[in-house]
């Protein structure tokens, strides 16, 4: 999560679903990203582009 959020200072994750788990607010920085992840991000738009295309 750090990295996703330092290569994109204009972004916040601010919760995360992983398959039938709970959501989870304000996930740990040290959270790793993992395919099918659900993020809830705010941001500018441009930094939410970035991210959807990554």
């Amino acid at each position: 999560m750090a990295a996703v959020e330092r290569e994109n200072p204009r972004l916040r994750i601010v919760a995360m679903k992983r398959n039938e788990e709970r959501l989870e607010m304000i996930p740990a920085a040290d959270t790793r990203i993992e395919a099918n992840d659900l993020l809830v991000v705010i941001g500018e738009t441009d930094s939410l582009k970035r991210l959807a295309s990554a």
